[in-house]
């Protein structure tokens, strides 16, 4: 994880210095700890090596993947604890006609980590009581209740977005979700 990361760095560095300026320093082992003390779950190992590389975006506007925002741990952490309330206050409702790829669930789960944020959807990881060094990732969509898995561990998730990248496909002024499935099916399985 840590190459694909400093891969990821050097693309970044070459080709969007101004995005690379606004990522946070990446925090302390211990940081992580005390920070995460109060999800009451152990991170993966992955989501560690993240938050060491990096510490998120301060900004709202900065985008690493597309539309979304990579969260600062302690806005992950409160953003997290904050939907995991919210479920507790609202019942469970039936879905549209999405696919589910996950288990079958419709509202925020206790054992989500929401990490990439745009206004309404999230990309989260999926950790439990006994962390492996992988996390599956779901994408959710708040507003219209439906949650897919989408890869398998966060690594495959940055193999993806650098592979997007270094082909410029995300740099296309015309880009759709659909332009990138090929790239994303390649990595959807990678742990």
């Amino acid at each position: 994880m840590q190459e694909l990361l400093e891969k990821l760095e050097q693309w970044l560095r070459l080709n969007k210095p101004e995005y690379l300026s606004r990522l946070q320093c990446g925090l302390t082992l211990k940081e992580i700890e005390d920070l995460a003390t109060p999800l009451s779950l152990r991170l993966p190992e992955e989501i560690v090596q993240l938050y060491q590389w990096r510490n998120g975006s301060e900004a709202s506007g900065d985008n690493f993947f597309l539309i979304y925002r990579f969260l600062p741990l302690r806005e992950a952490i409160e953003d997290t604890l904050h939907l995991r309330k919210d479920a507790e206050a609202y019942p469970l409702f039936e879905s549209n006609d999405r696919k589910m790829g996950f288990p079958n669930y419709y509202d925020w789960q206790y054992h989500w980590f929401s990490i990439f944020y745009e206004v309404k959807d999230r990309i989260a990881m999926v950790i439990g009581d006994n962390p492996s060094a992988y996390a599956p990732i779901i994408i959710t969509c708040g507003e219209n209740s439906w949650t897919e898995l989408w890869f398998k561990s966060l690594k495959g998730f940055i193999s993806a977005i650098l592979e997007c990248y270094e082909t410029e496909l995300y740099l296309l002024e015309d880009f759709c979700l659909d332009d990138a499935e090929e790239i994303w099916a390649k990595y959807r399985d990678l742990v």
